[in-house]
């Protein structure tokens, strides 16, 4: 993931500035979307039991973590 700092960007006009920021929240909020929908149906389906969770918030912390482990560590994966 690049880190986006001053100096990423040249100096972009004000105008252009304003409408990369719009159309990156609108991606956010259409990816927000589209997370909550599959979210939905994965608790609907139970997949979380599988992991051997309770219920989907339970799942969601552990595939959360795992997905944020390093490397090294992602052969341990709980689960299937």
């Amino acid at each position: 993931m690049q880190v986006i700092t001053s100096t990423t960007f040249p100096k972009l006009h004000l105008d252009d500035l304003e409408d990369q920021i719009v159309n990156l929240s609108t991606r956010i909020n259409a990816s927000e979307y589209e997370f909550l929908v599959l979210l939905r149906e994965f608790d609907l389906r139970q997949g979380w039991k599988a992991w051997g969770c309770l219920d989907c918030a339970a799942w969601l912390t552990t595939a959360a973590a795992w997905c944020q482990a390093p490397p090294e560590r992602k052969s341990e994966r709980p689960g299937p």
